[in-house]
């Protein structure tokens, strides 16, 4: 009795989801399977598709043409399929939304108001940078909202595309066989660990998605709004369109404002004096550069003095110094400053990023110089604001010369 009812549930629940047809479908399928064998029932699927095929070809008048009707018959029953599939997810996700639940552990911690306002501090400060004159503006308004919007759309087309990789990637694996001998670790790629692992990753990957589209990134600006504003939108929307980089934010906005207010500011000014000369924010740069600061900020908020005064204790300099915004601004940096293993370690892996971002910068401008067919110095001062493409060596030219 429990059985019955536990299927009755579980044929209702489907048809629910998917549908009538294809339960009906599913029931007949199972029922033929308990009467014949797999491969006699695929037998008779090839006869069938041959009879169609044969009546196809005396209607047609064609082999070829009943040959694509069969093609685009199979077509449309697998897009039957999906459509179905994707259906019951809609479905699914309309009752069970995973979705809000992230939104809202998001929404307390680190909490709405706190990104929209971290948001807003960074805006002010770089419109700050744009009203002292700083930074050049020559876009009109209509293209920097554009710009905007189009950041906003691009991000989430990324991380869509990353979800998609991830999903057939769990599928490829799930399919693997136990133990191929000519796939190499067959056995640990099909495991359920690296099923769980991928499964988890893409829902990590679908949080950050929506973290990014929803809660970080500017959507619609308008026209009309303030020149500087609509430019540093345009900037954050650029920097923060990828996954990565709006959790890393997030953190370190946290962790900048559980220090103290100057700690904080200090880390806005140095952010966006990065984006200003083109290097921008990373790992490696964060390291290398806000290590000891930040180190000296926590000293000093402990102990009750300032920030100079703490770096002079931990360092025997002003780390300030080096800076030209801060506590140490109109502070002379010593004529050697001291380095430690730690950045002599980091300052090779420094040349190599800024090496292959060099790389992938004029690649992608040639790229789209080719697409809008101008020429790739114009393509980067349109991508980057600057000409990344390396001008011809004195060699070359002569050769060019010689040549002519």
């Amino acid at each position: 009795m429990v059985n019955t009812m536990t299927f009755i549930a579980v044929i209702l629940l489907a048809a629910l989801f998917f549908g009538v047809l294809p339960v009906v479908l599913a029931l007949v399928t199972s029922q033929l399977l308990g009467l014949l064998s797999a491969t006699v029932l695929v037998g008779l699927s090839a006869v069938g598709v041959t009879v169609l095929y044969a009546a196809l070809v005396w209607f047609r008048r064609s082999l070829w043409v009943a040959l694509v009707d069969i093609g685009a018959l199979c077509l449309v029953t697998v897009g039957w399929g999906i459509s179905k599939f994707a259906t019951a997810i809609r479905k699914l996700g309309t009752i069970i939304s995973f979705m809000a639940w992230v939104k809202a552990v998001l929404g307390l911690y680190p909490g709405k108001d706190f990104i929209k306002n971290r948001r807003e501090d960074v805006v002010q400060r770089g419109v700050k940078y744009h009203e002292r004159g700083e930074i050049e503006i020559e876009d009109s308004p209509e293209t920097l909202a554009r710009d905007t919007r189009q950041a906003y759309d691009e991000a989430g087309r990324r991380l869509s595309n990353g979800e998609a990789v991830l999903g057939l990637t769990l599928a490829g694996v799930t399919l693997l066989p136990s133990n191929s001998p000519t796939v190499p670790y067959s056995g640990l790629l099909s495991s359920p660990a690296v099923g769980a692992s991928l499964s988890v990753a893409l829902v990590l990957v679908v949080t950050l998605r929506l973290s990014a589209l929803d809660m970080v990134l500017v959507r619609d600006p308008t026209d009309s709004e303030e020149l500087a504003r609509l430019a540093v939108y345009r900037d954050w929307n650029r920097t923060m369109s990828s996954g990565a980089e709006v959790v890393k934010a997030l953190l370190m906005f946290r962790v900048m404002r559980s220090i103290n207010d100057s700690a904080y500011d200090f880390y806005l000014d140095w952010v966006l004096e990065k984006d200003i000369n083109g290097e921008g924010v990373g790992t490696i740069e964060l390291l290398l550069e806000l290590r000891r600061p930040m180190f000296a900020f926590h000293i000093a908020e402990r102990e009750g003095i300032s920030p100079s005064e703490a770096s002079r204790e931990l360092y025997g300099w002003d780390v300030f110094s080096g800076f030209s915004f801060g506590p140490g601004e109109n502070h002379s940096p010593p004529d050697e400053i001291p380095t430690s293993r730690f950045d002599s370690a980091l300052l090779p892996l420094l040349r190599l990023k800024y090496e292959i971002r060099d790389v992938v910068r004029i690649v992608r401008a040639h790229q789209f110089a080719e697409k809008e067919n101008i020429a790739p110095e114009e393509a980067s001062r349109e991508l980057y604001d600057e000409n990344v493409i390396p001008e011809p060596t004195g060699e070359s030219e002569d050769e060019q010369e010689s040549d002519g």
